[in-house]
């Protein structure tokens, strides 16, 4: 073998391995500067997210309560009670559940994190009001009462039946197509037990996360 030839093979075999090594500690450089420098990132997204999180379900805890002392929901009591019409000041049922409908619109319009709200019957679980945002093209609609439905075998409504009187309910955050949905969202429930002297009854809101989704 020429000697020029055992050079250029000594050459090759000897840069092989020197590419190989520095090639290695170029990775390992990276590695200790980016890993690091990423992870710190990634804890910083899921710190944020995990405040937005708590900050959007306290609202949506005071929000739902504050729904205890709603007028409307008093008079669709009363009238119920009364047959239909609301004895103190002879409003029907029907217009109570009209302005409470008017009020849970409004809410929706002015948070767009939530997605339904809606009155239930603690009694059998049936919806008494409900809005929510499957109208045209996403649009806030009231739903008639043709197609209010029997939220009874919900796991949902059953925990909230269980929450002792005074407290709020919050549900796990969990996965659901929702109605119209082509893809899974992530969303929680929060609901209010609504004391009457005489009956019982949910402000409830469904409510997507606060982490980009909504």
């Amino acid at each position: 073998m020429k000697l020029s030839t055992r050079m250029a093979l000594a050459m090759v075999a000897l840069v092989l391995p020197t590419a190989l090594s520095v090639g290695l500690l170029s990775y390992r450089n990276i590695r200790s500067a980016i890993l690091p420098r990423a992870a710190e990132r990634i804890e910083v997204h899921v710190r944020v997210l995990a405040a937005t999180l708590a900050a959007a379900v306290r609202g949506a805890r005071e929000d739902a309560a504050g729904f205890r002392e709603a007028a409307a929901i008093a008079g669709i009591v009363r009238a119920r009670l009364a047959g239909g019409t609301d004895p103190e000041n002879g409003t029907t049922e029907a217009t109570w559940r009209e302005r409470l409908a008017r009020r849970f619109a409004a809410e929706l319009a002015a948070k767009p994190t939530y997605n339904i709200f809606r009155l239930i019957d603690f009694a059998d679980g049936r919806e008494l009001v409900r809005v929510d945002r499957l109208g045209e093209n996403g649009a806030i609609r009231v739903v008639p009462d043709g197609q209010l439905e029997d939220t009874s075998a919900l796991d949902f409504f059953k925990a909230a039946q269980a929450t002792p009187p005074g407290e709020i309910y919050v549900s796990p955050v969990q996965l659901s197509l929702g109605r119209r949905r082509a893809v899974r969202i992530p969303v929680l429930r929060v609901a209010a037990i609504i004391e009457t002297p005489c009956c019982r009854s949910f402000s409830t809101r469904r409510a997507t996360t606060s982490n980009g989704t909504t």
